[in-house]
């Protein structure tokens, strides 16, 4: 399957915010107390990035113990078995997470965001709703858009998603929103705005809830990551493409590529990007390919190419042997 079958859910971010950032002094607080709201307002209009989320989630279980691991710089978060459930092995200490807490209610309705998780471009934010008392949520709930701002992010792309839900009679169910920025999110304005809920059923659509829902929330990520630069080169049918790095964290691997810019100067459009496949291979011989994959996407600036996946099982840096693309080996040493 190639990627551009992958990105039916991708949303583009074009819109602008336009007053200045804070004073470095104020952003360094503001890392200190990610529970709170932020005032980084951005600057520039985003770009698209492409963003794939498979409806493969149907398969995860909804786990509802809270675990408590230590992330970081001794700071301890509890890790929502919703979002710890997204993933089937590795170690779960190592993946930075932040709880949240914030809530917004409409028509009826309350939507608390909770919890995330992830790392500097990529985070899984678990978002719960809560509707009418009495009022059964099912497996059928969806929001019909779903808009994500942050502040200088070049390119950007989201995706949300209804968790399975283990109890269809209450009235509480989840939703999981994937978000995936070019640019690091650590200590940014992030501005996540839901609307109009329906109910998707065999018989039509059915407005459950119109109006929208809408958080302002910074996170801080960072955690575990490790850098390579296995160097080579790519070749495909619109020209070369130069591996420049690989990062490797414990929820995403992220390759890093560039071509000739010379030939762009002379182009009228925007290069048509055709992004390789991506396959990961880990120190014992697993191959991790698209089907193994929690969420992945690609982007294109310029003369410069990202590819970003995230696989059903949370990774070791140090396992990490080699990045495949379109089936030429990239050896990560």
């Amino acid at each position: 399957m190639k990627w551009k079958d992958l990105i039916a859910t991708y949303v583009p971010q074009d819109e602008a915010l336009d007053e200045p950032p804070l004073p470095a002094a104020e952003q360094d607080a503001l890392l200190e107390r990610t529970l709170q709201k932020a005032g980084l307002p951005g600057r520039e209009a985003g770009r698209k990035r492409k963003l794939f989320f498979p409806r493969r989630l149907a398969g995860v279980c909804a786990a509802a113990v809270l675990l408590l691991f230590v992330f970081g710089a001794s700071a301890a978060f509890l890790m929502d078995g919703r979002l710890l459930a997204l993933w089937s092995g590795g170690d779960p200490s190592t993946v930075a997470a932040v709880q949240l807490g914030q809530s917004s209610e409409n028509g009826g309705y309350t939507a608390t965001l909770v919890e995330a998780a992830g790392d500097d471009n990529l985070a899984y934010f678990l978002i719960e709703l809560q509707g009418p008392n009495g009022e059964a949520l099912a497996q059928d709930l969806g929001f019909a858009r779903v808009t994500v701002r942050m502040e200088d992010s070049v390119r950007m792309g989201w995706s949300c998603e209804q968790l399975p839900d283990d109890d269809l009679s209450d009235n509480r169910t989840s939703f999981l929103l994937a978000f995936d920025s070019s640019e690091k999110m650590s200590g940014r304005k992030l501005s996540i705005t839901l609307e109009d809920l329906y109910r998707y059923r065999d018989e039509g659509e059915v407005l459950a809830a119109g109006g929208s829902w809408e958080f302002e929330t910074a996170v801080q990520l960072s955690g575990v990551k490790r850098t390579f630069r296995p160097g080579g080169s790519l070749d495909q049918a619109n020209g070369t493409l130069h591996l420049s790095k690989v990062t490797v964290t414990p929820v995403s691997v992220s390759v890093d590529l560039w071509r000739n810019p010379l030939p762009l100067l002379f182009a009228k459009d925007a290069p048509d990007y055709v992004f390789p496949e991506m396959c990961v291979e880990l120190a014992d011989g697993t191959l991790l390919t698209e089907e193994d994959r929690l969420s992945g996407g690609a982007g294109g600036e310029d003369a410069s190419v990202t590819l970003r996946a995230s696989y059903r099982r949370i990774l070791d840096p140090d396992e990490v042997t080699a990045v495949i693309l379109d089936g030429v080996r990239f050896e990560l040493k």
